[in-house]
Parts: C-alpha cells; sequence; structure tokens
C-alpha cells in the first residue's frame, strides 16, 4: 500500500484531522493528502481507469462474462461484434484496434482461439457430445472391467458391510445427528441465523464485488445501508454501488443489441415467407 493511501486510512480512523502532521507522519504530500481526503482529486489508477479507458473494469468484466456466453452457445462472437458491443456500453467510438488489445487484456478468460476461423466440419465435431463419447469408449477400453457373477458380488459385498457396519460406527453416527444421546444443538449449531432480511447486503458489504442479479428491493437496501453508515465503510460500500450499477447498465446494452439482432432476424424471416406464399 503506497503512503497516500496509508494517510487516508489513518484519516478515517482518527479522531481529529490534522494534515500537516498526517503527512509528516506517513512521508506523502500535505497539497496531494488533503485534496485526495477532501474528494477533490482521485488516484492515479482510478483517474487512468475513468478517463483514458473505454470501458471500466466492471464493464469489462461482464463484457467477457457476455462473450463467453455466446460462445458456449456455439456462436462466438468476432473483433467486429466485441467492437459493437463495448460501443453500445460506453456509448462513443472505440479504436479499431481496441478490440484486439481487449482480447489479449482477457486472454486468460477468453480463448483467443474462438476468433480464428475455422471450417463447418471442425465446428460439427467440436461440441461436448462427441468428447464425452470418446472419452467413455476410452474408458470402457482402459479399465479393464471384468464381470462378476452374482454369487462372487455377494462375497465381497457381505465382506465390506461387515467391515464398515460396526456397533461403534453406527453408534458414532447416531451420536453425530443428535439423536442418541439425544442433542438437537448438534446440528443447530451448524445452521447459519439470519437475524433480518437485510443480513445478505450487510454481508456483502465485506467486499466491494457488484451484487449479482440484484432485484430493486437489494439496490434500495444497499443505498440506504451506504448512507446510514459512517465514512469508514461507505467507501467500500459506495464502490460496490458503483460497479452493481455500472455491471446493470453493460448488462442491459448487451441485451439491447442483443434484441435488436432478434428482432430484424424475425422481420427477415417474415419477408422471406411471404415472398414464398
Amino acid at each position: 500500500m503506497a503512503a497516500i493511501d496509508k494517510a487516508l486510512e489513518f484519516l478515517k480512523t482518527s479522531g481529529s484531522i490534522n494534515y500537516a502532521a498526517t503527512a509528516k507522519k506517513f512521508k506523502c504530500d500535505e497539497t496531494t493528502l488533503r485534496r485526495r481526503h477532501q474528494g477533490k482529486q482521485r488516484a492515479r489508477r482510478d483517474a487512468d481507469s475513468l478517463y483514458k479507458s473505454r470501458l471500466s473494469k466492471q464493464q469489462e468484466q461482464d463484457l467477457v462474462t457476455y462473450i463467453r456466453k455466446l460462445s458456449l452457445r456455439g456462436i462466438p462472437p468476432t473483433l467486429s461484434m466485441i467492437r459493437n458491443f463495448a460501443q453500445d456500453i460506453a456509448k462513443i467510438e472505440v479504436g479499431k484496434n481496441w478490440p484486439y488489445s481487449f482480447v489479449q487484456r482477457h486472454r486468460n478468460e477468453i480463448d483467443c482461439t474462438w476468433f480464428d476461423g475455422f471450417d463447418i466440419a471442425r465446428r460439427r465435431a467440436d461440441n461436448a457430445s462427441r468428447y464425452r463419447a470418446y472419452f467413455d469408449l476410452w474408458t470402457s477400453k482402459t479399465q479393464g472391467l471384468t464381470g462378476l457373477s452374482k454369487r462372487e458380488f455377494w462375497v465381497l459385498f457381505w465382506g465390506a458391510l461387515e467391515a464398515s457396519f460396526t456397533p461403534e460406527n453406527i453408534a458414532n453416527e447416531w451420536r453425530r445427528t443428535g439423536l442418541k444421546p439425544f442433542d438437537p444443538d448438534v446440528v443447530l449449531s451448524q445452521v447459519s441465523k439470519n437475524t433480518d432480511d437485510d443480513s445478505d447486503v450487510e454481508s456483502g458489504l465485506d467486499d466491494s464485488i457488484a451484487l449479482q442479479e440484484p432485484t430493486a428491493r437489494e439496490l434500495r437496501r444497499l443505498v440506504d445501508h451506504v448512507v446510514k453508515q459512517s465514512s469508514v465503510s461507505s467507501d467500500t460500500g459506495a464502490r460496490k454501488l458503483k460497479r452493481t450499477l455500472e455491471s446493470l447498465q453493460a448488462e442491459v446494452e448487451l441485451l439491447r443489441h442483443e434484441n435488436q439482432g432478434l428482432r430484424e432476424t424475425i422481420i427477415r424471416e417474415k419477408k422471406r415467407r411471404q415472398r414464398g406464399v
């Protein structure tokens, strides 16, 4: 953690604010510390993400998820399609090299071979059912399974049954379930208790990960919770809220783009059928 970040954390927990003393203690610039603490200046990494990047980190992650979803459907997007997706989300033009740079940044999450052209025969062969059939055949040929008669199976089964169902094992299982001796706390102690409906929102404020598919009620609770909290925890809540809203906005734009394509497909199909009639 940089010195300026340590100084900001110290100011959040201190009872009184003394910029000069804090800057001297953590060996950082007093003016920068004051402007950062008062919200007049951003950290360099936040400023770069906000002003230089076409998409925020959360929006890029949502775009990666959408690309993977399309690829699992068997319709991996091309680089030009990725560029259109990004422009729909950002509402601004992106450069012609942006899609390639985006794929390179997320090459560990996106298989770049999806964007290579490959013939229809290869595409048909590249599916999960054919892979599964191959490995099932390979397993059946290499495991060396032998046929057993019922008599031979019973001899093996009875030996295993006698070895496992001992009085000690049976007594231990009764004890672990709290039935004998009767002790409900054995089971109840393993059950998490939710005191109120706000527990899901409150427990999620430990980090700034975006909520997944939040409802309107969850968003309202999150906003109310952020407003009511102190300045120490509201920073994390604010980041969580911002990333959640960014994620929602990206999802809406991608769905709008997908719906537009579906509507155009339906219109073309209707025209084709009318010409056929």
